[in-house]
């Protein structure tokens, strides 16, 4: 299964960081909330970024959605720069959707009108949005809900609609900052191998924030580790498992020694 396209600025989802850092000034001083960090994401690739709590990850992704702008370095998108001295480059960051821990819908609005948000604020017209919405449904798995209103779905059928929304517009980067964490472990487990299942139909560039050991391996292709605040990746695993993959995975001895291996890990930077 495919989803339609809308226009997108680049089509390109690599991502790269040259010496990005985050730094705060506070009344105590200056805090440095993340180091300087290289790297690259290619385009259609599953990033997953893991580390201890406070190390940084929700700062580096903000970072990358231009929501942040970093006080040394620079993140290209598509090859393009997301900022041009204190100018955030729009084109770029068009090409970028964001998906947070609470879906963040307008309670007003039924699931329909939260999905083509962004095609209204972009002049799409009525009959677009509204096929387009109705496609973006099917595809997350929530055909029949595009008249509801947030509060009649559960969570996790919420966030299916959250997702949608990212996607509405066709970017080509999807941004995820614990989308998932607010959910039952059941639900979780489900809905990683829904998002799977969107990626492999969508082909997006994918990086997730979590704190999850185990949905890191299942989900990503190389999970990047950062060390304790200020963060920086330390470490890349590569995670080569067949795709499409399935729940069952997880109870399969590969699958536990990359969990045991990286938990050893965070462990051992969370003691330093």
């Amino acid at each position: 299964m495919s989803t339609p396209a809308m226009p997108s600025q680049t089509n390109n989802g690599g991502i790269q960081l040259l010496s990005v850092g985050k730094h705060y000034d506070t009344q105590q001083g200056t805090v440095q909330a993340l180091a300087k960090t290289d790297f690259s994401i290619e385009e259609g690739e599953f990033v997953v970024l893991l580390g201890p709590s406070g190390c940084g990850k929700t700062t580096l992704l903000r970072l990358i959605a231009g929501l942040l702008k970093p006080s040394m370095g620079t993140v290209t998108v598509g090859g393009h720069a997301l900022w041009r001295d204190d100018r955030r480059d729009d084109a770029a960051v068009a090409d970028l959707g964001v998906v947070f821990q609470d879906a963040e819908l307008f309670p007003w609005f039924t699931i329909e009108e939260n999905i083509a948000l962004p095609l209204k604020l972009r002049g799409v017209d009525r009959a677009a949005r509204k096929q387009r919405a109705c496609e973006l449904c099917k595809l997350v798995g929530i055909s029949g809900f595009e008249q509801r209103y947030p509060r009649e779905l559960s969570g996790g059928m919420r966030q299916r609609a959250a997702i949608a929304r990212a996607l509405s517009y066709d970017p080509a980067v999807l941004l995820m900052d614990e989308p998932f964490g607010a959910l039952d472990a059941m639900t979780r487990d489900q809905m990683n191998v829904e998002l799977q299942r969107i990626w492999i139909a969508t082909a997006k560039t994918i990086v997730l924030v979590t704190h999850s050991i185990s949905e890191a391996v299942f989900l990503a292709d190389r999970i990047l580790l950062l060390t304790s605040r200020p963060g920086r990746v330390d470490e890349v695993t590569p995670v080569d498992f067949p795709r499409p993959r399935v729940l069952g995975l997880q109870a399969t001895d590969p699958f536990q020694h990359i969990v045991d291996r990286l938990r050893e890990r965070l462990e051992h930077k969370h003691e330093h």
